[in-house]
């Protein structure tokens, strides 16, 4: 609610060409303003991946998908079927050609979507959660790609949450707060709000690549009347709950056991073998945190654990 998405619909000019309201001040792209623009002109400019890539899709089939950018950009028909074979082999799509696209995983509508983008060969990329619907194994693909495109001299703003695959990526990170840039960091600035305690949680992903949660900003939520809800590892969790106290809640949502587990990630087919032991790893370990949080809810029925959730939540907050 910050305004990320926001700013990326003035960039791509969905605001104001498609989204209604009050535009004060100027975006200019290529030194011409959004407003003087065709949204036919920005696209050729500026490639959009939505925060929900079915909401972008103009074709059922994922070939035909990649191929619309350029076909209606007028593109000869030999240069669209190159620009498709250089994106699928650049993006390693090669497996997901001639599919329907109501059969990909939310992790494969995600590439297609980037692939998408990619297939225009814009020299800005908008980016809104581009890794929400990916696993661990397609967000280091994804980064990979992004080291691409920065090689090729292209400008990227990505709106996110998770920021650990970006800290060697990103040249300056821009904290936006109600609607404003507040501040705008280095990664080397970022990492030093760590030492300074500014985080109410955070978690080393992988070596010296964090995310977390701003003490500021939590704080700004509450003093606004509102509740935060956190989804974050166990170590987090319990951070949280050393830190508010009897003010927070700490619900450990738990796998029935770790072979129902097991035989989950791998019916998904969306993790290598690999990725889904360091799954079960982690979730062995985190199981030892159980002790530590006010209610455990075992995951065995998807529909009776929600309804659990929320019953201990509204018990909670009548208190």
């Amino acid at each position: 609610g910050c305004g990320k998405t926001t700013l990326t619909r003035l960039l791509n000019g969905l605001i104001p060409h498609y989204h209604e309201g009050t535009f004060t001040g100027s975006v200019y792209l290529g030194g011409k303003d959004t407003r003087d623009l065709s949204l036919f002109e920005i696209s050729q400019m500026v490639g959009s991946v939505f925060q929900n890539p079915r909401s972008q899709f103009f074709n059922v089939d994922t070939t035909s998908e990649l191929a619309f950018g350029p076909e209606n950009h007028g593109l000869p028909e030999k240069a669209v079927r190159e620009r498709v074979r250089l994106v699928a082999e650049q993006l390693r799509l090669e497996s997901l050609l001639d599919r329907s696209i109501f059969s990909l995983s939310g992790g494969e509508k995600q590439k297609i979507a980037c692939g998408s983008a990619a297939a225009i060969d814009p020299d800005i990329y908008v980016l809104d959660e581009p890794s929400s619907n990916l696993d661990m194994t397609s967000i280091q693909e994804l980064k990979g790609h992004l080291r691409l495109l920065q090689k090729q001299g292209k400008t990227i703003l990505i709106a996110e949450h998770r920021l650990y695959y970006l800290m060697d990526l990103a040249d300056r990170i821009v904290y936006l707060e109600q609607g404003r840039i507040e501040k705008i960091f280095t990664p080397e600035e970022f990492r030093s709000r760590i030492a300074n305690g500014d985080f109410l949680e955070y978690e080393e992903v992988y070596t010296d690549k964090y995310y977390g949660t701003l003490k500021s900003e939590v704080e700004r939520i509450l003093n606004e009347g509102d509740n935060v809800i956190f989804d974050v590892d166990v170590v987090g969790g319990c951070n949280i709950k050393k830190f508010y106290g009897d003010r927070a809640l700490s619900v450990f949502i738990q796998p029935p056991c770790i072979d129902d587990l097991r035989k989950r990630l791998e019916g998904r087919g969306t993790d290598s073998p690999e990725v889904i032991e360091s799954r079960i790893a982690k979730a062995e370990y985190e199981l030892g945190f159980t002790g530590q949080f006010d209610k455990v809810v075992v995951n065995d029925d998807l529909e009776t654990a929600q309804k659990d959730a929320l019953k201990i939540i509204r018990e909670f907050l009548n208190k």
